[in-house]
């Protein structure tokens, strides 16, 4: 506002020089001028008045004026403290302007940083990805090489063992030639012996040689499971049990263990491998061990005294044999295995007929309840002269000695009691 008194000032001393120049122009003509003497002194009186009028017009003007300048020193006053104002507000916001630019500023370089070391990473990204591609590439490659390698070794160990496995097979074969060439011997030799002594003995131990049944067709001893070739179509019932044998060289059959039937199908049957814990009785003389924990007797002593061959066999009390009848790890149940069961013909029934003065281990009645289980039938026999066509096989008791001459002079196929002991243990 000081700013402007100057210019306030100014304009007071024009207008104040103006009044003054026409009150001063008015006098001069009043004083100095000459007075025309046709005027009378009224008319100049009038005349004065009404310049006076005009002075004080003007003067009614001038302060009119000066009161309209006061209105609008102070409009112009008002103004200016509003400019000014208006100047500290623009001020104000054109600092806050500027500190906002240069935090724009400030940022816009954040920004740009941020944006370049962005690009950065992203080249590094770039880099790191192309690196690792590149290092499971040359990791797929060995990883390949080394697989090619186990493969190739695998192969070459494969072989070798198959040569292995040949070269002992035929090792085996040779060795299994002179064990049966010696057996032979050693049979023949036994016989001898076995002849010498048919008296004191309790029971035959040839066993009549039996028909397969069927064969293994599938085989996992790990899993316990077995699959035969034959099922409900020739009357296999779940429950049946089979044994499982290998014909080896001379016709020697080789028992592998036990199977039961677990589930039927028309043309094939699921069993499960028979394991269990056994002791086998011991020959205290001879050390003979029985073939199941079933057998009493030993077949190759007496122990003297008696009359009956019954009263003279030498019972089994020695220390008995634990082991494990059924699957042997080491011999295990193989596809083309063949199968075998006694009391079961497949597609037939077969007829049975008992004989003998009493039981090694089973009633009489017991064996009849299993032969009918398997399908077959019973024959009775009031005695020896009894025996003839219709029975298919003889099962043989204590004392039987006669029955079993008579059976096997007609061709009858007998089984001893003893020979049934796995089957009729197991139902």
């Amino acid at each position: 506002m000081s700013d402007n008194s100057p210019l306030y000032a100014l304009i007071a001393f024009i207008l104040l020089s103006l009044v003054f120049g026409i009150i001063a122009y008015s006098q001069h003509n009043s004083f100095y001028g000459p007075v025309p003497e046709e005027d009378s002194k009224p008319a100049l009186l009038a005349r004065e008045q009404e310049e006076l009028a005009k002075l004080e017009q003007e003067t009614a003007e001038l302060k009119a004026k000066l009161r309209g300048d006061r209105v609008l020193r102070a409009g112009i006053r008002q103004d200016i403290q509003e400019t000014e104002l208006r100047t500290e507000a623009v001020s104000h916001l054109f600092a806050i302007y500027k500190d906002g630019l240069k935090r724009r500023q400030q940022l816009t370089r954040e920004a740009n940083e941020l944006a370049r070391q962005g690009t950065d990473l992203k080249a590094e990204i770039m880099r790191a990805k192309e690196t690792t591609r590149r290092a499971i590439q040359d990791d797929r490659a060995k990883i390949s090489e080394e697989a090619d390698k186990v493969i190739r070794r695998n192969e070459q160990l494969k072989l070798e063992a198959q040569q292995a496995i040949d070269a002992d097979r035929k090792a085996d074969e040779t060795e299994a030639k002179k064990h049966s060439k010696r057996m032979n011997f050693e049979n023949s030799y036994r016989d001898d012996l076995r002849s010498q002594m048919a008296t004191l003995i309790q029971r035959e131990r040839e066993r009549t040689v039996l028909e397969a049944d069927g064969e293994v067709i599938l085989s996992d001893p790990t899993r316990k499971f077995v699959a035969i070739n034959i099922g409900s179509a020739v009357g296999v019932k779940r429950g049946f049990v089979f044994e499982v044998y290998q014909e080896r060289s001379a016709g020697q059959r080789h028992v592998k263990g036990y199977i039961e039937v677990t589930k039927t199908l028309p043309s094939m049957s699921e069993c499960m491998i028979l394991e269990r814990i056994v002791h086998l009785p011991r020959d205290p003389l001879t050390g003979y061990i029985a073939s199941s924990p079933e057998e009493l007797y030993s077949p190759y002593a007496t122990k003297g005294g008696g009359k009956a061959e019954s009263e003279r066999a030498q019972p089994l009390v020695g220390r008995p044999k634990t082991v494990l009848l059924g699957h042997v790890p080491m011999d295990p149940i193989v596809n083309g295995d063949l199968i075998v069961n006694p009391f079961f013909d497949p597609g037939r029934s077969l007829t049975f007929a008992i004989v003998g003065q009493g039981a090694i281990k089973y009633p009489r009645s017991y064996i009849e309840r299993v032969i009918r289980e398997y399908g077959g039938q019973i024959k009775d026999l009031p005695g020896p002269e009894a025996i003839g066509p219709g029975i298919d096989f003889l099962i043989a008791q204590r004392d039987a000695k006669e029955e079993v001459n008579t059976a096997t002079n007609m061709g009858i196929k007998v089984l001893y009691e003893f020979e049934l002991f796995r089957f009729l243990d197991s139902r």
